[in-house]
């Protein structure tokens, strides 16, 4: 903590300069306020375009202090290390005017900025907790700290008085001097001389030049020193028309509008220290602090090292795991581990932990950990294989002096751990995603659960011995259900130690050409026209450009279009709006604030890290990836079917066996509708023409079915040789055994792993070194690699020409190769989809209704399917509908009322309980009556009626549709009295298109297809 500055105004203190110094000549200088895009519609600087920039200016230090966020800081700081530039991160933080949990309407709408910069470790872990105080606790409008939040937090940093909006600039302009000199000295008391600059900015603004002499004056009297900043929002002085179309899409105004947030004149871009003199000369000295702060602040951060949550025992499990060692001392291994830990040692660690009530993952309890990971690891191995052969022990013991030596232990125990509290849940988790599946560690934990051996799975491609990077495991869970395993993990780890991951949306191509055409007010039919011209998938303006005759027409006849794509290109990519990753969860031993800034999740009381998935690694916290597969729950809710309606509670899909002769005639019939991954036109031909008989085969389509392969010709290839019925047809003898399973051409990148250990004599971890380089071009290390790999085939005497012709097979693949335990693990969920859909058709059709409720489209396109398949679906009815569809035992499907356009599952629930109750309904008439004050309002009446949920007490659908325009006056009679429909008075008949002429069926069928699709 600084020593404390009591501020007294009765003497100059000496020692400062004088600020005036004409006869300086500085040439130097940093900038010390800037923001990037990640001060979200405020700022559009990239930070790789920062870096080239002050590369060309020969700036060596540079500040990020976006507004109230960190968001950009960790990419900062390694991007700009790798530019040799030095890196200073900061925050201009907002502080709130009272306290920072006063939230008054009228009190506390204004607000201070102030920048606070990192000196060192202990400073960027203070930002780091101011930074998710001002989110979790201050926010109101904006994310707030108060003082006394930055009094308690100030180690370490040095703090600027920031800008016109700043605590001590604003209160100068709207409250006077005094005011600006009490806020003053509540800082210089936070800070003292030595961290505390007084900030003096020159962007030609009236209000700046008083501030300016008041400051130095301040300055003289105080001791303090000035520093000369500009408020940099973007990179390049022409950025400043972009950077105005941008306030105006985040105010949603128009460029013309007169009463908008406009910045004065276009100088909030990167200026050269020529440029900063000539509007700082009167002002040398503040220029020159500004290298003084840029030297104060030396922060290095360790962005290698892992922080592996902290990982328990309970102390009841000690006595189990001592039982274990004693009865298999052969399973203890000493392969990995130095030091193994003896029966005896755990007794005493279970004393030691006694007070604590469990055993933690310290360091001088690892070992302890490392025997609970073999002992699991073991105990599976018998539970999934029956016994342990010499093959499996061998292939055990070599992954465990991968995974132990890497200190990985803890991070197989905790995957293994909400794994297998997933499924004690009844949550269904997936066989395996990504290159996991190759571990037989992995399977026996049951993290994965697909057999790599029995499959041919490398483990290398999962955990390469030859270089050290941490695993990667996802895992896919239940969609509906995926939630509760964060939730548990959160309750284990607990609240402040666990994350979501952010991300941001982007402004692509089309998006940023119809957002900067919005703020410049130009016709939605023209743009359309331009955006239209915008082709491909994710296209870059640039791109778009090059490859559209018409789009470069429309740019030279038209200068608003040539201007609206030049302010577009400035934009396109950066960062708009948060929201949070759909898989990514960090846990991390101590608070969240020590490692990585956080903010609240909207939705959940979890909080959000504020660096997104490729920059969290950096900090050290270990990511998992909980994915939410919509598949899984198409299979639980059939398997639930099967067990309640089809009454056979004895079906286990977990004893479903490969290769069932039903389910492969449908594929191979093309019948891939609702078949995961094998749904789409192009790859049910696959499936025609590949005709698969078993799950490697359908893997195989898998992989062949991606734009890597289709574009080489390896796809058709591979077809052609299934068709024929030839399985190895290689242009290569030395490898088509490696090929032979999939007609002779490369489809997986374990094939070029194997093909770099037979012809070359790698180990499996030097060839997936070798894969990883040639699909990131690496050509230095090709080179090196090559030359290994020429002078094995030489030694195997396989012809040069052929050795060539491979390399060069295996460097094309490795670009769009895809992972055969990935496709394998998903096949298997195919073929469990095809399956059921194959020998439970309605069950699983009504699943997957139930799980696209909500989307009218794909509902009407699972409908039609049923049509096709001949599952006959009854209509919807008020006397029969739940919310959900349900299967009927005979092989129908009743129609869910949740599948009607409008109608939501509350009012759904309220129709269901009110006939539960009070019987079935015998009228319109008695169902509004009965249904009145629940949500049945005009709109849910007609999407009833369109749908033909009423058909079953109102036999006459035409007449109830002609007076669908007034539908409660048709229910009611004279007086507001209930009518029983023509047996006391008339309906009324409403006005309206339908009311004067005949319904026909066609107009029947359109209203229903309104209402349901």
């Amino acid at each position: 903590m600084a020593a404390g500055h009591g501020g007294k105004r009765d003497g100059d203190p000496g020692g400062s300069a004088p600020h005036r110094q004409e006869e300086a000549s500085v040439t130097d200088f940093v900038h010390l306020h800037n923001h990037s895009e990640y001060s979200l519609l405020d700022g559009i600087a990239r930070i790789d375009d920062m870096a080239s920039r002050l590369k060309e200016l020969q700036l060596d230090s540079y500040a990020l202090t976006d507004h109230g966020v960190m968001y950009g800081a960790m990419e900062f700081y390694t991007k700009m290390h790798k530019a040799g530039i030095k890196p200073i991160i900061g925050n201009e933080v907002y502080v709130a005017s009272r306290r920072l949990t006063d939230k008054d309407a009228e009190l506390d709408r204004v607000r201070y900025h102030f920048v606070l910069l990192a000196m060192n470790q202990v400073g960027y872990r203070n930002l780091m907790h101011l930074t998710s105080i001002a989110h979790t606790h201050g926010y109101y409008y904006k994310p707030r700290v108060d003082v006394e939040a930055i009094r308690k937090y100030n180690e370490g940093l040095v703090a600027l008085t920031a800008c016109p909006a700043g605590v001590v600039a604003s209160r100068f302009h709207r409250e006077g001097e005094n005011a600006a000199d009490t806020a003053l000295r509540e800082y210089l008391d936070i800070f003292g001389p030595d961290r505390l600059f007084l900030e003096i900015q020159n962007h030609g603004i009236d209000i700046e030049e008083p501030f300016r002499q008041w400051a130095a004056d301040q300055s003289r009297h105080y001791g303090l020193r000035m520093v000369a900043t500009n408020d940099n929002h973007y990179v390049n002085k022409s950025d400043a028309q972009p950077h105005d179309c941008v306030l105006c899409l985040r105010d949603k105004k128009l460029l013309t509008d007169t009463n908008r947030l406009k910045y004065s004149g276009p100088d909030y871009y990167i200026k050269t220290r020529e440029e900063m003199q000539e509007l700082f000369a009167e002002y040398p000295e503040a220029l020159a602090n500004t290298r003084v702060v840029a030297d104060m602040c030396n922060l290095e951060l360790d962005l290698e090292q892992v922080h592996f949550p902290r990982f328990t025992i309970p102390l009841e499990d000690i006595p189990k795991l001592r039982g274990w060692l004693l009865e298999h001392p052969e399973d203890a291994g000493t392969v990995g581990v130095e030091d193994p830990v003896s029966a005896d040692e755990l007794v005493a660690l279970f004393n030691a932990s006694e007070a604590e009530g469990e055993l933690a993952s310290t360091t001088e309890k690892q070992k302890c950990f490392d025997t609970m990971l073999r002992r699991d690891v073991y105990e599976g191995i018998v539970k999934r294989y029956g016994e342990i052969t010499p093959e499996l022990r061998e292939r055990v013991e070599y992954e465990l002096s991968v995974i132990i030596p890497k200190g990985f232990t803890t991070y197989f125990l905790i995957c293994a751990e909400f794994c297998q509290w997933a499924r004690s849940q009844g949550i269904p988790v997936g066989p395996g995603r990504g290159s996991a599946a190759g571990s037989v560690v992995s399977y026996a934990l049951e993290i994965t659960d697909l057999d790599p051996i029995h499959f041919g799975f490398y483990f290398e491609r999962f955990l390469n011995p030859e270089r050290i990077e941490l695993p990667d495991v996802d895992i896919d869970f239940c969609m509906r259900r995926r939630d509760e395993v964060i939730e548990h993990v959160k309750q284990k780890y607990g609240a402040d130690r666990t994350a979501l991951i952010v991300t941001y949306s982007r402004l692509k191509a089309r998006a940023v050409v119809k957002a900067v055409a919005r703020t410049k007010g130009l016709e939605y039919q023209f743009v359309d026209r331009v955006a239209k011209e915008i082709h491909g998938l994710d296209p870059k303006l640039e791109e778009a450009v090059a490859a559209s005759d018409e789009l470069k027409r429309l740019i030279r006849d038209h200068d608003e279009v040539r201007e609206l794509i030049e302010d577009a290109k400035a934009l396109e990519g950066i960062a708009a709006h948060h929201s949070v990753h759909a898989a990514g969860v960090v846990i991390a031993p101590e608070e969240l604030p020590n490692f990585v800034p956080v903010q609240p999740h909207k939705d959940s009381d979890l909080r959000v890290t504020q660096y997104a998935m490729d920059t969290v690694p950096y900090t050290g916290l270990v990511k998992f990836d909980f994915l939410g597969l919509r598949n899984l729950t198409i299979i639980e809710d059939t398997v639930d079917f099967i067990h309640t309606i089809g009454g056979n509670r004895d079906f286990d899909l977990r004893d479903l066996q490969d290769g069932d002769a039903e389910t492969y005639a449908m594929l191979q019939r093309g019948d891939g509708y609702g078949v995961f991954q094998f749904e789409a036109p192009q790859v049910r031909k696959m499936l025609i023409d590949g005709r698969p008989a078993n799950v490697l085969d359908l893997a195989a389509i898998n992989a062949a079915n991606r734009p890597g392969p289709i574009q080489s010709g390896n796809t058709a290839r591979y077809l052609e040789a299934r068709k024929k019925g030839t399985e190895a047809a290689s242009l290569y003898p030395s490898i088509g055994e490696i090929l032979e399973s999939t007609g002779g051409v490369l489809l997986f990148q374990e094939q070029v792993l194997e093909i770099a250990r037979k012809l070359g004599g790698f180990t499996l971890g030097e060839a997936d070194v070798l894969r990883k380089a040639m699909g990131k071009k690496k050509h230095d290390v090709m080179e090196a690699q090559k030359l290994k790999f020429v002078a094995g085939a030489r030694e195997r005497n396989i012809a040069e020409k052929e050795v060539e012709a491979i390399w060069d097979m295996m460097a094309q693949f490795a670009a769009y190769g895809f992972n055969k335990a990935h496709s394998t693990c998903y096949s298997w969920i195919s073929y469990q989809t095809a399956y059921l859909k194959c020998h439970y058709p309605s069950f699983f059709m009504t699943a997957m209704l139930n799980n696209f409720m909500g989307n009218s489209a794909k509902l009407a396109e699972i409908l039609g399917q049923c049509r096709k398949m001949r599952i006959p679906v009854l209509p919807p009815s008020v006397n029969a509908g739940r919310f959900d569809f349900v299967p009927t035992s005979d092989g129908g499907i009743i129609f869910g009322l949740g599948g009607i356009k409008g109608i939501g599952e509350k009012v759904v629930l309220e129709i269901v309980d009110e006939r539960r109750q009070g019987g079935e309904f015998k009228s319109l008439a008695g169902f509004h009556e009965r249904m009145k004050g629940k949500g049945v309002n005009k709109k849910v009446l007609q999407g009833l009626a369109k749908a033909g949920a009423f058909d079953c007490i109102e036999s006459d659908r035409i007449e109830l549709l002609k007076n669908l325009d007034d539908i409660e006056s048709y229910i009611k009679g004279p007086d507001n009295q209930i009518s029983l429909f023509g047996e006391e008075a008339p309906p009324p008949v409403a006005g309206g298109e339908l009311a004067s002429r005949d319904v026909t069926p066609q107009d029947m069928a359109y209203f229903e297809k309104e209402a349901i699709g």
